[in-house]
């Protein structure tokens, strides 16, 4: 997984404090995500084994790992393009980056304007709650150019508004604009 650094709930117990030598690619960590309400720091998934940490200094913000995740997946695929061709004797079949959106919030709105932005594929799994439910609402909604008319950009946002209810009216419009890109 990649993962923001200033969202990760107990990340100081990920810290090395000395100054001793790397460990092996079998180590085992034990981190314990503990319960804390308070904060709105998340644990890590227990179901992924290896994970970026991005840390740009921010704390409780979410999105700053897009632009590293987008960057290590076009340096990935380029790669595997390239051993294949070499493999395959000048053979060049490209390596899609299939994004997928299940459910998601307010900043994985951010991160698919950002994907769509960069020709890059989305498939949105509709009935699968969150944003993803009104990124298919707004599909459905706009004409053929993809354009929402002010009615169904209303509809849009009132969507928003019970989804997300913990939004600002400025994230709401935020979140509103990035599901128009």
């Amino acid at each position: 997984g990649v993962v923001p650094w200033g969202v990760i709930k107990n990340r100081r117990q990920l810290l090395r404090e000395d100054e001793s030598p790397p460990l092996p690619s079998n180590f085992v960590f034990e981190y314990d995500a503990g319960i804390n309400t308070e904060s709105r720091d998340l644990p890590l998934n227990p179901q992924i084994s290896s994970f970026f940490f991005v840390d740009d200094g921010s704390e409780g913000r979410f999105g700053t790992e897009i632009e590293f995740r987008f960057v290590l997946e076009t340096i990935l695929a380029e790669k595997l393009m390239k051993d294949k061709t070499e493999r395959e004797n000048g053979f060049v079949s490209p390596v899609p980056i299939v994004h997928l959106l299940v459910n998601g919030d307010a900043e994985t709105a951010a991160a698919c304007a950002t994907v769509v932005n960069r020709d890059k594929r989305l498939i949105v799994i509709e009935g699968s709650g969150g944003i993803a439910d009104i990124i298919v609402k707004a599909m459905h909604l706009s004409n053929s150019d993809g354009v929402l008319s002010e009615d169904s950009a209303n509809k849009i946002r009132d969507s928003l508004s019970v989804t997300l209810p913990h939004l600002s009216d400025e994230e709401r419009e935020k979140t509103f604009y990035h599901i128009g890109k």
